[in-house]
């Protein structure tokens, strides 16, 4: 997923009530630029347009889009916030269980699952709520034995993946975590797996479909269908703090904690290649050219990242703590949430 976690005692999201949202546009500076560059490699397209901020009356957790309509779903305590992609417009919102944190969406059954935790382990934290995403209605639930972290979901393996575990902000987590498995058409549980590490976030390639989990110095990759972890492309770090994203047209995964990025292949090549960087992990997503896109969450920027190096190609501006990205389908266009400015980046790639 796409969310800065914090596996260190967490600060409770602050609600806001309002009825405004707003979109502004950032002008370039006297430099025509407004974004600082370095070095690229030919062929990758990172330079932007100025930079557009919308405005909503609530604090984002994360922010999402539904690749089969192109709707952008900002998640925000117990409600989503579903806006049009080319308007900017507020569509509609929805109503969910409190604490609402990570959305992952069925393009085959067009649904979308949504975990969330208000990091109590309260009974309701271990409900998902189902979303039609043609209504935007809630039609639904599952139930999971521990408070839902994260979910995932492979829509031609007809799978979601709900990673569930006791979460208490207050202390370490204990070394170890569940990934609960559903039929996505019929909502059946098919088997729960206990994860040797306190995971918290997940991702899908749905192409090869593998399963990138990462958590407490660990991430590992297993079959959507097999349910197998692959234990020669699972990685550690000496480090809590692990963030993963995968790149379904390139095959591939990556991994970053610590000073270090990990590509995994998700095809049939078992490689996994370690490298140093110097930048410092934050939420990611795919970039224009598959460029690797990386919230600086101390520097309110957004980093535009050459995977093949681990180089910084661009640092664009955002707003304060970037905590989540979101890309369009084709890559240029991203969405990076900020929960203390209340609002959206919006960066357009030429």
């Amino acid at each position: 997923m796409k969310v800065r976690h914090t596996p260190l005692p967490a600060f409770v999201l602050a609600l806001a009530i309002g009825v405004t949202t707003g979109c502004s546009t950032e002008q370039p500076d006297a430099a025509g630029s407004s974004q600082t560059a370095t070095s690229r490699p030919v062929g990758v397209a990172v330079s932007t347009g100025p930079r557009e901020r919308l405005t909503i009356d609530t604090s984002p957790s994360s922010v999402e889009l539904d690749d089969s309509t192109g709707e952008v779903y900002v998640l925000a305590s117990n409600e989503i916030l579903v806006f049009e992609q080319k308007s900017n417009a507020l569509i509609n919102r929805i109503r969910v269980a409190p604490g609402a944190e990570d959305i992952a969406f069925d393009r085959v059954n067009r649904t979308a699952w949504v975990s969330g935790s208000s990091r109590s382990n309260a009974p309701e934290d271990r409900t998902v709520n189902i979303v039609d995403t043609q209504t935007k209605r809630v039609i639904g639930s599952v139930e999971v034995a521990y408070p839902a972290i994260a979910v995932g979901v492979d829509p031609l393996a007809h799978r979601a993946f709900v990673v569930n575990r006791p979460d208490d902000q207050t202390k370490v987590p204990d070394s170890r975590a569940w990934l609960t498995v559903f039929d996505t058409r019929t909502r059946e549980e098919i088997t729960t797996i206990d994860l040797p590490f306190a995971a918290y976030d997940i991702d899908v390639d749905p192409n090869t479909h593998s399963v990138l989990i990462a958590g407490w110095f660990n991430a590992a990759l297993l079959s959507a269908q097999t349910l197998a972890v692959d234990r020669a492309r699972s990685v550690g770090s000496a480090s809590s703090s692990l963030e993963a994203v995968v790149d379904p047209e390139r095959g591939r995964a990556y991994v970053v904690s610590d000073g270090a990025m990990w590509t995994i292949s998700t095809g049939t090549s078992a490689s996994v290649t370690e490298r140093e960087i110097d930048w410092d992990e934050g939420s990611m997503a795919i970039g224009p050219g598959s460029t690797l896109l990386v919230a600086d969450y101390e520097n309110r920027g957004l980093l535009v990242i050459d995977p093949e190096t681990g180089s910084i190609l661009r640092r664009v501006p955002v707003d304060v703590a970037p905590n989540s990205i979101a890309t369009t389908p084709d890559r240029r266009i991203a969405y990076v949430s900020s929960n203390p400015d209340k609002a959206l980046s919006i960066i357009r790639f030429e």
